[in-house]
């Protein structure tokens, strides 16, 4: 985006030097990519007079001048038809270098004449094409005046690198805005009053929104009267001045209106719009339309059109059309200023391989609360230099009328975020030199801000200080200049993650990374509340995953279709979900989010061994595997229960894994159901287990145990139980009623018969028996196996078998 230095002083007073202004737009967010000064363009080039012009005498078609720059004459041979004694010209002098190629100009001999120095034309000037004839200046320019200070008052012009989420930047108002609040300076907007005197303009013009989510507003404006004649001379420099050619006073001015406040305008020559009215709609798939460039477009149907009562007339957002183009016959025209959606012109101005400064604009979002404004400034420049009649109000269709938006904002999340105290006052004043509204909300340190529609990027609270840093000065933000370092307790155990991927990979697993955005369904088989994805790119990838699982696998059928049958595949990521008990889902606290480790087995144990059968997993193996891993972290008081959930169903007859009395995974067999949507026939075994489990066991002090001094003793008790009575509490009533001499207990053998009993069963429990303080004695045993067979038969109704 070019900014024009003098054009930016008519809304903001600059009294810095262009050096100081670029490198403080480029630490607010505006990069200034480079400069460009008249000064230095032209700075060997003068205002020059033509004394005298006569023939050449070995040329026919040049002719050698006398030139003055004001101090010393100077000879020059010219070959331009309309050079005449008496002209203002543009003169460079020798050493100067020509801003069209980069030649230098030198003092020659040409046909046997000497020249020295240049009479410039505008396309050595690089201010125009015109290369047939010099550029003659008007009778009052001054002979030997720098011919930048009088041609374009030694401006200064800006390259900024405008980033996607400033549109409103993409304006000489937008640039000056972020100066004033910069430099705590008045912004001057133009003057828009429009002395009006022709019919009321809705009695002869109509605008019909067929189509609001694409068009949510549209204003149109007439005006009367007016010749169709070149631009004044100072439009014409500003818009040169940042590369627009000028082209007539109505084009020109819709363009300098687009320069001055970002938002795109079209002319339209109202006598050719059929029928006084405007029709927003989208095109018919195969309709075609002419544009400007005399290139016929074909259409679809997600394309939006601006019609008459009978054709289209325009492309909503991108260009416009021949049919009803601005000409030298020309009297009466509308002006169009809308807003429309940036996903509609983005789309056309792909579809079409099109794209112009407007869809430049309207695809990254203009103000749609000035469209009016906007109409009513270019009309007044109109009238201004036209002198035409006005036709009395306008015509604003505004169906789906868009509200700015609202933030709370805490006065002291400034401190929080920055670590730097900004007082109140400093914050408000930036805050409102943006153009954001401050009101007091009657709670302590809090504000209610108003975000202005012309900056779409403002959403949150954590955008405002950032917007409130960025005036402020990032530079202001004192350094860290000290850090302590510790020379003790230094850990230099590797992170519970690495420690996780050097266990699977010394298992023989494969990792694998799956997408955390999924589709909905994915989230259904796990049936935790899902986190939706706004504008997602495609519906695969609406809902953030809730369980590693259904990804996992998505990667299962990728390899079975691919004749990879045998898998151990592992994966580590992060799983969202939703607070469904808190209602609404807009703040962060209502999310949750946590790292999870993944395990899937399929297929084949031990695949084409010499010695071992070819066994299929089952759910004993993955069992194993889970075992295995958590004894790697030295957890060894895991509880495996029967998990039931009445939401999640990716898992039949799934094992809960139980620490401390928290649900930390499951693992199981995933249900046929799940595997039939994802096409997979073969059996698939999967676990999904909370890495915080993990994490705090690294991450806890270690305590050893000596080993014991003293023997173990060893017992096997078999008890008769009834069928509802799970192991786990028979463990636990051994371990409570053992103590202190119980070390372990193990379950190895289960019995059913008739003979003990229907509904019975008999459950045969391994017992390790051991004193870290002396050898354990007959009397001593006997006592600790009779508390805990009493214990079970009392607590369980279990009797010991003989």
């Amino acid at each position: 985006m070019n900014i024009s230095l003098n054009w930016l002083q008519d809304y903001v007073k600059i009294n810095e030097s262009h050096n100081e202004i670029a490198d403080r737009l480029t630490m607010i967010g505006l990069e200034v990519e480079s400069i460009r000064s008249t000064k230095e363009i032209y700075k060997d080039f003068v205002i020059g007079e033509v004394r005298d012009v006569r023939q050449h005498p070995n040329a026919d078609r040049l002719t050698v001048c006398d030139v003055s720059d004001g101090k010393t004459k100077h000879t020059v041979v010219c070959g331009a038809p309309n050079v005449a004694a008496g002209q203002k010209i543009a003169f460079a002098r020798v050493g100067s270098i020509v801003p069209s190629s980069g030649m230098e100009v030198r003092a020659v001999e040409i046909r046997g004449q000497l020249s020295a120095g240049m009479i410039c034309s505008e396309y050595e000037l690089d201010i125009g094409d015109d290369h047939k004839g010099i550029l003659v200046l008007p009778d009052d320019a001054n002979p030997g005046d720098p011919f930048s200070r009088y041609y374009w008052d030694d401006d200064v012009v800006f390259e900024i690198g405008i980033t996607p989420n400033r549109p409103d930047c993409l304006s000489h108002i937008g640039v000056a805005r972020d100066i004033a609040a910069l430099y705590k300076r008045r912004l001057r907007i133009p003057d828009i009053s429009i002395k009006e005197s022709g019919k009321p303009v809705k009695s002869i013009l109509s605008i019909e929104i067929k189509d609001a989510d694409h068009c949510p507003r549209y204003v149109g404006r007439i005006i009367e009267g007016i010749k169709i004649l070149p631009s004044p001379e100072w439009m014409q420099r500003r818009l040169k001045m940042i590369g627009v050619r000028p082209i007539n006073v109505v084009v020109d001015v819709t363009n300098y209106v687009m320069m001055e406040y970002g938002q795109p305008l079209h002319a339209f020559d109202f006598n050719l719009i059929d029928g006084n009215k405007i029709i927003v709609r989208l095109a018919k798939d195969g309709e075609t339309f002419v544009t400007l460039d005399d290139k016929e477009r074909k259409l679809t149907k997600e394309n939006l059109l601006i019609c008459d009562a009978k054709r289209p007339v325009a492309i909503a957002g991108v260009m416009g059309g021949l049919n009803s183009e601005i000409n030298n016959d020309t009297t009466t025209v509308l002006i169009e200023s809308a807003y429309f959606t940036p996903f509609s012109v983005r789309h056309t101005s792909r579809h079409l391989g099109l794209v112009s400064e407007s869809s430049y604009r309207f695809e990254r979002g203009v103000d749609p609360s000035h469209t009016a404004d906007v109409a009513d400034r270019a009309i007044r420049l109109l009238q201004q230099l036209t002198g035409g009649n006005v036709y009395r109000g306008r015509v604003d269709s505004y169906p789906n009328k868009i509200k700015p938006v609202r933030v709370s904002f805490r006065r002291e999340q400034v401190e929080r975020v920055l670590g730097i105290t900004i007082p109140a006052s400093t914050v408000k004043g930036i805050l409102t030199r943006l153009g954001v509204e401050v009101k007091d909300t009657g709670k302590r340190n809090e504000w209610r801000c108003v975000i202005p529609t012309s900056r779409p990027d403002l959403e949150r609270e954590i955008d405002l200080v950032e917007e409130v840093v960025r005036i402020y000065g990032y530079d202001k933000i004192p350094a860290q200049e000290r850090a302590s370092i510790r020379f003790i307790e230094d850990d230099v155990r590797p992170g519970t993650q690495d420690r996780i991927r050097e266990w699977f990979v010394g298992a023989g697993y494969n990792e694998i990374v799956c997408n955390s955005m999924v589709p909905e369904k994915y989230n259904t088989f796990a049936g935790k509340p899902a986190v939706k994805v706004n504008n997602p790119q495609n519906q695969d990838m609406n809902e953030l995953r809730s369980s590693l699982i259904p990804g996992m696998l998505h990667v299962v059928k990728h390899n079975l279709n691919r004749g990879n049958e045998n898998l151990r595949l592992y994966e580590i990521g992060t799983i969202f979900s939703g607070d469904a008990f808190h209602g609404s889902t807009n703040y962060i606290n209502d999310y949750h989010e946590g790292e999870s480790l993944g395990i899937i087995l399929t297929g084949l144990r031990n695949p084409h061994d010499w010695l071992l059968k070819d066994a299929k997993y089952d759910f004993f193996d993955l069992k194993g595997e889970v075992e295995s891993l958590l004894s790697k972290f030295s957890l060894d008081k895991i509880e495996y229960n029967i998990y039931h959930s009445t939401s999640n169903t990716l898992i039949d007859e799934a094992i809960g894994i139980e620490y401390q009395g928290v649900l930390r995974g499951y693992f199981g067999k995933i249900a046929s159901e799940v595997l039939k949507s994802f096409d997979i026939e073969s059996d698939v075994y999967g676990a999904e287990i909370d890495i915080a489990l993990l994490q705090n066991i690294i991450s806890g002090e270690k305590k050893y145990t000596e080993v014991p001094k003293y023997p173990p003793v060893h017992r096997d008790l078999a008890f008769i139980l009834d069928e509802t009575v799970s192991y786990r509490d028979l463990e636990n009533i051994i371990r409570k009623s053992g103590k202190p001499l119980i070390q372990w207990v193990s379950f190895f053998d289960i019995y059913r018969d008739e003979k003990i009993g229907n509904g019975k069963k008999s459950v045969a429990v391994a017992l390790e028996l051991v004193s870290n303080e002396k050898t354990l004695t007959q009397p001593e045993i006997e006592n600790t196996v009779t508390q805990i067979v009493r214990a079970v038969e009392q607590n369980l109704g279990g009797v010991l078998r003989s």
